[in-house]
């Protein structure tokens, strides 16, 4: 597999921490909350329409639920959780993009979606999850829709380029 960001991350915290196992865990609980809260804001913005309380009661859930948990204490898991961490930045920005017309934020969110892939190969499913949410859940045109889809998908080219070039 290539993962040069959770690699990256691996060597960051051993030139910090070493054999410290404390501090890794510590790190691995930080990215968790950071991705909960990022997924309540995301939440929060894609049902509008619904009390306030939903996207609070759906983020409890997901915090609690026994398969994030053992993500998150289980130091070799930081790929999970920066995949989702940069799938779910990623479709707020596409849709930050959707809603405003400008540039900067489907060029953030084409990096948010590098940084998913470089994470973990799993991100590459956002490319349909991204499509499906901002036609069911925002009033984006299906041109919107088509550019924010083509530019997510040269991201998974790169990807692959990449990697066919590392390995």
């Amino acid at each position: 597999t290539y993962r040069p960001l959770t690699m990256s991350l691996f060597a960051i915290e051993w030139n910090f921490f070493k054999d410290n196992s404390s501090s890794y865990h510590f790190v691995q609980v930080l990215l968790y909350a950071v991705l909960c809260v990022v997924i309540f804001i995301l939440l929060k913005k894609l049902l509008k329409e619904y009390h306030p309380l939903l996207p609070f009661i759906a983020v409890l859930i997901f915090v609690s639920h026994p398969i994030h948990t053992e993500v998150t204490a289980n130091i070799k898991g930081a790929d999970e959780i920066l995949s989702l961490l940069f799938c779910t930045l990623t479709l707020l920005f596409a849709i930050k993009f959707s809603e405003t017309q400008l540039k900067r934020y489907l060029g953030i969110s084409f990096l948010f979606f590098l940084c998913a892939l470089f994470s973990k190969e799993s991100g590459v499913t956002f490319i349909l999850i991204i499509p499906i949410a901002l036609f069911f859940f925002t009033s984006a045109s299906r041109k919107s829709i088509f550019t924010i889809a083509a530019i997510h998908a040269s991201a998974i080219l790169i990807y692959f380029l990449a990697r066919n070039s590392a390995l």
